[in-house]
């Protein structure tokens, strides 16, 4: 295990206790089982037309991941059919499981064009292009998500990481910031950790990760892991305003509990 990697669990683990809760709940609110061909599709009346027997061919093999096939049967779907729509986007999560992010993206940029509303597409779109490695991209998604609907609270800490994930941490603490505010309940901030500490083990060159961290220790009115955060901080980057604030925050939390008065007379 890299050093990188276990610093950042231990950290995980000193968050365990308060996120807990917050990671349970919100994956059990959010989290939604592999789509199947009896599933009524959201917003189409009951008694529409039945899914081409190609999407229905793809779904189970997709669901036995049998990926080769799934992309077959979707892409057999024409774009005629009133079901086009739903093999392009499972189209792009069969590429995106075999491991084909740039296909997925580009089917993705397709579907976009044709519904640009569509708030799905566009969270989609933008961790797509997070995996490619073009947080920028990512960004401009996921600003757009947010515009489209603006109750995706975990797109909200996205536009954070993505602008973290570019080396701008002074833009990354605002939008962390606000997604904390519109987060009902911070039902959302487990997974934005989760996400912030792969990052950190993914990018040991980033020093932000720790400003960011502390930013949560601090929300979280955990003084000792603000404190732990931002001197490692301040180990990688010592110059500059968000160092200055480092330090001006070190200041405010005062002395470690471990500081004793000097017992000498």
């Amino acid at each position: 295990m890299s050093p990188a990697l276990r610093t950042a669990l231990v950290v995980i683990g000193a968050f365990a206790a308060v996120v807990l809760a917050s990671v349970f709940y919100s994956r059990v609110l959010r989290q939604a089982p592999v789509e199947t061909a009896s599933r009524p599709t959201p917003g189409v009346a009951a008694d529409a037309p039945p899914l081409h027997p190609g999407i229905e061919a793809g779904l189970r093999a997709l669901k036995d991941n049998r990926l080769d096939e799934a992309r077959t049967s979707f892409e057999s779907v024409p774009a005629s059919d009133p079901s086009y729509f739903i093999a392009r986007g499972q189209l792009a999560s069969a590429l995106l499981r075999a491991g084909d992010a740039r296909g997925s993206v580009r089917v993705l940029e397709e579907l976009a064009a044709l519904q640009p509303d569509s708030p799905e597409i566009a969270e989609r779109l933008a961790w797509g292009y997070y995996r490619l490695g073009d947080p920028e991209r990512a960004e401009l998604n996921a600003l757009r998500g947010v515009e489209i609907d603006g109750t995706r609270a975990q797109l909200r800490y996205a536009v954070g990481l993505f602008r973290l994930a570019a080396g701008r941490t002074i833009e990354a603490v605002p939008a962390y910031k606000r997604a904390m505010e519109a987060d009902t309940g911070r039902r959302n901030v487990g997974d934005a950790l989760m996400q912030l500490f792969t990052l950190g083990a993914e990018r040991p060159d980033l020093p932000g990760v720790h400003y960011v961290a502390a930013f949560f220790a601090n929300a979280m009115q955990r003084p000792e892991l603000e404190r732990q955060e931002l001197e490692r901080f301040l180990e990688a980057e010592s110059s500059g305003p968000l160092a200055a604030n480092a330090r001006a925050q070190l200041l405010e939390l005062g002395p470690t509990r471990s500081a004793s008065p000097d017992p000498s007379p």
